[in-house]
């Protein structure tokens, strides 16, 4: 219970500041509604909400967009609509969306007729936390590391974790923008620069997965340098406050050094595949050290 004062606004009438705290907690913004629930000695206040108005987010098909189809239907993944149309969708192009849609969590092919596809997106961005989210990526690229490490190594598994791991990142990058009105800049700032520093190394571990015989049982070196950066993975995650800033720029320092032993190893190494390796390896230490940047600025 707190108390707060009246104060005029205009000529007649009176109004009072609503607490910042219960604003930012139910996303609230200037320009929005909110319902008063008025008694002859009370007045309670709660958050107005309404069945949201479909919002369509229209595709039409030619020659030319078809083999975007898959960029096409992110971009619309990431709009704010909760329906897509699709218009010119031949039966060849029904497969192929659905197999995409399938990869997406929260789309869904709702009806096809003869020449349209209609495809809903039911987002609830209030079961959701972006902190929680967050973590999860963690998780994923546990998983894949897991699998690239594996002597069984199965290249099936590791596309599949892959689109796993593609798919939480489109769902962050969603969030980040159905809640950017509701973050202050410097934290949306710091959820931006970990979306691209993961997407960094997802790119980086994508190429890693292309090249023929990627792991054989040689190359102890680059299995060393894999288990590393799975294992500070696990503990990025941690480092949120002022006690991990030792634990965070020692991180920092050891990548560093990662790098300067891989760049010698892409120097006297003659073979181009292992090359390949160590040029691909760098980047994922690339990508932690933004990831570890941001989070050591985070806490400053």
């Amino acid at each position: 219970m707190e108390t707060r004062k009246l104060i005029m606004a205009g000529n007649s009438s009176l109004s009072v500041a609503l607490p910042i705290k219960w604003i930012r907690e139910n996303k609230l913004s200037k320009g929005d509604n909110i319902f008063l629930e008025i008694n002859p000695d009370q007045i309670t206040i709660s958050k107005f909400t309404r069945k949201p108005e479909k919002e369509v987010y229209s595709i039409m098909l030619t020659e030319q967009t078809d083999p975007y189809i898959e960029q096409i239907l992110y971009s619309a993944f990431l709009s704010t609509k909760n329906e897509i149309e699709i218009e010119n969708c031949d039966t060849k192009m029904y497969y192929v969306i659905s197999e995409i849609v399938d990869k997406l969590p929260f789309m869904k092919v709702e009806e096809k007729t003869k020449n349209q596809l209609k495809i809903s997106i039911a987002f609830d961005k209030e079961s959701l936390d972006l902190n929680v989210e967050m973590k999860r990526v963690i998780f994923f690229f546990t998983n894949i590391f897991n699998l690239i490490n594996d002597p069984e190594y199965n290249e099936i598994f590791l596309n599949q974790a892959y689109a796993q791991t593609s798919s939480q990142l489109l769902i962050i990058m969603k969030l980040l923008k159905m809640n950017y009105m509701s973050l202050d800049k410097i934290q949306a700032l710091k959820y931006r620069q970990q979306i691209d520093s993961y997407y960094f190394l997802l790119k980086s571990c994508k190429d890693f997965i292309m090249l023929t015989n990627p792991l054989s049982n040689t190359d102890k070196k680059i299995h060393k340098f894999i288990t590393e950066i799975k294992e500070y993975l696990k503990n990025i995650s941690n480092f949120e406050h002022k006690r991990d800033m030792l634990e965070s720029l020692k991180a920092y320092d050891l990548f560093i050094q990662r790098r300067e032993e891989i760049l010698q190893c892409i120097t006297h190494n003659q073979n181009n595949t292992q090359q390949r390796k160590y040029i691909i390896i760098n980047n994922m230490y690339e990508a932690i050290l933004s990831l570890l940047y941001a989070n050591i600025n985070n806490m400053e």
